[in-house]
């Protein structure tokens, strides 16, 4: 037998790899979770909410707690008079429900709420890393792994989706996205085969949440068909993801979705115009993956190409609405005033226009790991190479989907990281081959050029000038949307004031409606959410139309209070668009007969109460 090495034998080069990943991975995620630490004092301390989404977020989870149904969306509060239907699910308010559960054992008051909503996004950013941890060693050496870290840290995410405070789905889904290329890429192994039938389960689950991540679960559903024309031998995993679809994708639209609702078609949220198609698409899954290797790749090739065209004819013949997009129902005027000036919802030839240096920054770090993700895929051999090309597929959807709406970028940023840690891990070898000192260090400073944040210092010094605004908007340095917007008008107390009123129902522009749910008891009548085409209307109508004409329309609406953010960009959207309206001339202090003013002068929200007849 041969003797065990002794206690003190140095160790071997694999467990220094793994010792150094370690503490790579640790200090990656420590510094994740600073880049928002200054977020999460002011949302310890004041209850801060940094976003709309996350504000609307509490909202629905405090209605939930409530006592309000399972499948009860009803925002009551908003819009007039009945409430509105949210195009969100519960599974995303379960998480933040129960750490408010937990927390009310140990803590008291305010105090609950904040620390779920501490709790949440850095639970979600571990699980991040946990999952890029797990999923980079089957694609890249320790080298690669560490620099994949290193990009994802210096990525933003830990002060964007997932930064404190953050409780809405958009982390839970980049989490989930990351695990669906998880068990692609093992499934792709002959031995994990099994593999295949989680990342279907997991593209359902995501369903259940929202249709965000439509374009990489479109990607995920390709894989399986295509990896069975490579080679009849992916016969297996092709059945097992079509048999986990036909079982999980009804049962996520079961669980989450009322059954008054099964055969009612919504294109911004998984209805039957997503099940359908996909559904079709798991059975023809099943059927050839029965038939496992008794058709040839001709007959492969032809059967996959005819149930690609059969699911796109179910999707157009029998929902065709949904071909022009999920927010095609949004009221043209209110595209042109609100929707387009949403940073998040242009696209990326827009945001080039309106925002360029961030346009740059976000984009040319995401588009180089896409394209050293099809490098590696170039360079691979074998299986290596398939999971490349998995890798490909998603990166690639990922691009696509944020040329046409910017925000799916955050989503991409993760898996174009693979490829920033692929294109380091070659430099090490590279440098390592010429004997350069200190080459494991030059290669992980090379991997920051495929990071957000890095990308945000270079390009500064170079965009300092002008930005171009949306028609309609004045020239100014900084651009009217609402991430600038957010910058003054979510600040924290702002809306005390207007919380001490009775309860009514509160006329204030689109991007507050949903900070005053939040952090008052009032109702709104405007949020930005794209099926509150009524009420969203209505408010910016009365806003830019003249005081005589607003009358009317406010005591129609029983509209109590008024409150617009002095200084806001959504105000000075207004008074350009009309500098005569209701809206400009409240800011300008010109108060109609009809109106009293309840806010002191340097109140950041000016409050008016609408006077009865």
């Amino acid at each position: 037998m041969t003797p065990s090495p002794p206690a003190s034998q140095p160790h071997g080069p694999a467990d220094l790899a793994g010792a150094w990943l370690r503490i790579i991975f640790w200090v990656a995620l420590a510094f994740a979770w600073v880049l928002g630490a200054r977020m999460g004092l002011e949302v310890w301390r004041n209850g801060y909410f940094a976003d709309t989404d996350d504000a609307m977020r509490m909202t629905q989870v405090r209605d939930f707690m409530a006592g309000q149904g399972w499948f009860d969306l009803t925002a009551k509060r908003l819009g007039a008079p009945d409430g509105l239907t949210m195009h969100w699910t519960r599974m995303a308010d379960v998480p933040v429900a129960f750490l408010v559960w937990l927390f009310s054992f140990v803590l008291e008051g305010r105090d609950v709420e904040r620390a779920a909503r501490l709790t949440t996004p850095a639970l979600l950013l571990a699980a991040l890393f946990v999952a890029m941890r797990i999923l980079a060693p089957r694609l890249l050496p320790p080298l690669g792994v560490a620099a994949t870290l290193v990009i994802i840290a210096f990525s933003g995410l830990g002060a964007t989706q997932f930064a404190p405070g953050r409780i809405d789905h958009h982390a839970l889904q980049i989490v989930l996205l990351v695990c669906i290329l998880l068990f692609s890429v093992r499934a792709i192994s002959l031995q994990h085969a099994a593999s295949a039938a989680i990342a279907m389960a997991l593209m359902s689950a995501s369903l259940a949440i929202s249709i965000e991540n439509l374009p990489f679960i479109a990607a995920g559903f390709a894989i399986w068909p295509l990896l069975y024309i490579y080679s009849s031998e992916y016969a297996k995993q092709l059945k097992l993801a079509g048999l986990s679809g036909i079982l999980t994708l009804p049962f996520a639209l079961g669980l989450f979705v009322a059954p008054s609702n099964w055969m009612i078609v919504h294109c911004d949220t998984f209805s039957p115009a997503y099940l359908m198609p996909m559904l079709a698409a798991c059975l023809i899954f099943l059927a050839l993956g029965t038939a496992g290797r008794r058709l040839s790749k001709l007959h492969r090739t032809a059967a996959m190409t005819i149930a690609g065209g059969v699911c796109f004819v179910i999707f157009a013949v029998f929902f065709p609405a949904c071909l022009k997009g999920p927010l095609h129902a949004v009221d043209p005027f209110l595209r042109d005033y609100w929707l387009n000036n949403v940073a998040e919802a242009r696209g990326f030839f827009a945001a080039l226009r309106f925002t360029p240096q961030d346009a740059i920054s976000t984009f040319a770090p995401l588009i180089a790991g896409t394209i050293f993700c099809a490098l590696a895929a170039i360079f691979a051999n074998g299986e290596h190479r398939l999971r490349w090309l998995a890798v490909c597929v998603f990166a690639t959807a990922g691009a696509a989907a944020s040329i046409w709406q910017i925000r799916a970028a955050t989503s991409l940023a993760p898996v174009a990281a693979i490829g920033g840690g692929w294109a380091a891990a070659r430099l090490h070898e590279v440098l390592t081959r010429r004997a350069v000192s200190f080459s494991a260090i030059y290669a992980l400073s090379f991997s920051l050029l495929f990071s957000v944040m890095i990308w945000n210092v270079l390009t500064k010094p170079f965009f300092k000038v002008a930005v171009v605004s949306p028609p309609g908007v004045a020239q100014t340095s900084t651009p009217v949307t609402r991430s600038s917007f957010g910058q003054l008008c979510f600040r924290s107390g702002i809306f005390d004031a207007l919380a001490k009123l009775p309860s009514g129902l509160v006329l204030a522009p689109i991007d507050s409606g949903a900070h005053i749910l939040a952090h008052t008891h009032h109702r709104v009548l405007a949020a930005a959410y794209h099926r509150n085409n009524a009420g969203n209307r209505q408010a910016i109508e009365v806003f830019l139309g003249s005081p005589e004409r607003a009358v009317d329309a406010i005591r129609k609406a029983g509209v109590d209070y008024v409150a617009i953010c002095d200084g806001g960009s959504e105000m000075e959207l207004l008074k350009i668009r009309s500098p005569n309206g209701l809206a400009a001339q409240l800011q300008r202090g010109s108060i109609p007969a009809w109106m009293e003013r309840l806010s002191v002068q340097d109140q950041t929200v000016l409050i008016f109460k609408i006077l009865k007849r």
